[in-house]
């Protein structure tokens, strides 16, 4: 399935640009993740005499430098994955970049073992209260460790290069045909020019939602117009029901109408009981104290580095009756500059993600004006839901 469709052209599947976005998206992380750590080693480097000094800034740094192994430990493992894909394509038959990638990403994990083994044995060494400040390396594990890591990711970036368009027409002089495009067809069946109905799946919500819809079409006169209703899953069920009920009763499923009261009554199963009751209440507890600890300890970590930085940087002083804050301490500046790079570099990626996404939802409105859907002031809604062939059925009004 092309990302672009309607006579439009495209370079890459869906599937493709999803696996792009999660590896760019997560090497991004990591490159923030690093980026944070530079304040932190200035810091242990200026208090180099004392290990008081540079006990916060270090332990700091290696709780982050943490969260930086877990980002590009999976950023090399999506690089992987991505690589594997390309070459399974059918334009691109060549296994070996495959192994060669899968070498990069574990001399990537490799570097992140002996990056782990290098924090556990900083960490013990910055809680010494006396004597010189450690310093953020460990003598020849560090050098092996950064040769280690900068090997695989040259074998990943070469990988990628090579199993992207550009490399192969640069490297092998493969001249890629564009990818296939898709133009719908006119229509010219029974219901060319007329109206037709469609309830989406979605289980009992659908159902609900495409019995309102239903009954409002029918009270402005559009479903007596509609030449064809057609439901999926939870939709199929009441648009069924709908116009079978039709045949025996002249407005059902109106307002105070028995069949309406009996699906009202026969919904009590959702919450059957007061046991039931307790227990829908106990989880959406759960729920929310689990959401309420995960944003604490997200501000609590973000208020610890911005507080150490604020306090290292001596943007905010503390005086004999005043705070006093300087908005220029010392380099902060380089480093609100350098996060502002990376934010511009992030924005970049979103804006192509947009204008990709604007693309499709484009060629999916020019194909939707082709057909008559819902009209008469309401507007089209389009809900993909579950499109199980098993589940499908049309329902056809009789002449």
């Amino acid at each position: 399935m092309l990302g672009e469709s309607d006579g439009t052209t495209g370079n890459a599947t869906i599937e493709q640009i999803g696996r792009r976005r999660t590896f760019t998206t997560t090497l991004q992380l990591a490159l923030v993740l690093a980026v944070v750590q530079w304040p932190m080693r200035a810091a242990v480097h200026d208090a180099a005499g004392s290990a008081i000094a540079c006990e916060v800034p270090g332990r700091l740094s290696l709780l982050v430098d943490a969260m930086f192994i877990m980002a590009y430990v999976y950023a090399a493992f999506r690089a992987y994955k991505y690589v594997k894909f390309l070459t399974r394509q059918s334009l691109l038959n060549r296994e070996s970049w495959q192994g060669i990638a899968a070498i990069g990403s574990w001399l990537v994990f490799g570097a992140a073992g002996l990056d782990v083994v290098e924090d556990i044995r900083l960490w013990s060494e910055f809680g010494a209260s006396t004597g010189a400040c450690a310093d953020l390396s460990t003598g020849w594990l560090t050098w092996l460790m950064r040769a280690v890591a900068l090997a695989g990711a040259l074998v990943l970036a070469v990988s990628l290069f090579a199993t992207s368009r550009l490399g192969q027409r640069k490297l092998y002089g493969v001249r890629l045909d564009p990818p296939a495009t898709f133009k719908r067809p006119m229509d010219d069946g029974k219901d060319s020019g007329r109206l037709v109905i469609t309830c989406s799946g979605g289980g009992i919500r659908s159902a609900s939602f495409c019995l309102g819809a239903l009954q409002l079409l029918r009270e402005r006169g559009l479903y007596d117009k509609a030449s064809t209703v057609i439901g999926v899953s939870g939709g199929g069920y009441m648009a069924a029901a709908f116009h079978v009920l039709r045949r025996t009763c002249t407005d059902p499923f109106s307002p105070g109408s028995p069949e309406l009261a009996r699906l009202r009554r026969q919904t009590r199963y959702l919450l059957s009981g007061g046991r039931a009751m307790f227990r829908a209440a106990l989880s959406v507890l759960f729920g929310l104290v689990v959401n309420l600890l995960l944003i604490g300890i997200m501000l609590r970590a973000i208020a610890w580095v911005l507080g150490w930085f604020l306090a290292d940087q001596q943007v905010i002083l503390p005086g004999y009756s005043e705070i006093r804050v300087d908005w220029r301490p010392h380099d902060s500046w380089f480093f609100v500059g350098l996060s502002r790079a990376d934010r511009a570099g992030a924005l970049a990626g979103q804006r192509d993600h947009h204008r990709c996404r604007g693309h499709r939802v484009a060629a999916l409105d020019r194909r939707l004006r082709d057909r008559p859907f819902l009209s008469g002031g309401l507007e089209r809604r389009v809900d993909p839901g579950r499109d199980r062939a098993g589940d499908q059925a049309a329902h056809r009004r009789e002449p």
